[in-house]
């Protein structure tokens, strides 16, 4: 999907540059797509290993927690340990498995 416009100096612009587009909520997603284009990179390979890590890190967390009920982790509680909500709501996780 392109957008096309016209600046204030009458030249057009279309695509990720145009003006309707610096003013969307997403334009930064599609001016990042159109860096990703134009300027390609080498993969990451740190962080392409550090996903595949996290990735089997989680999976053997909720095979245990599948196979063995007396383990006490849960899948869930380590993909969100580093978000957000994890850093406002500690206090009320941690007063819901004292009292559990």
């Amino acid at each position: 999907m392109y957008y096309v416009s016209f600046d204030i100096d009458g030249v057009l612009k279309i695509g990720a540059h145009s003006s309707y587009l610096r003013q969307w909520y997403g334009s930064d997603l599609l001016n990042t797509l159109h860096r990703y284009i134009i300027l390609p990179q080498a993969p990451n390979l740190g962080a392409i290993s550090a996903m595949g890590t996290s990735g089997a890190i989680g999976s053997l967390l909720m095979i245990l927690r599948a196979k063995l009920i007396w383990q006490p982790f849960h899948a869930l509680g380590y993909i969100l340990s580093d978000s957000w909500a994890m850093y406002n709501l500690w206090g009320c996780v941690l007063i819901s498995w004292l009292l559990k």
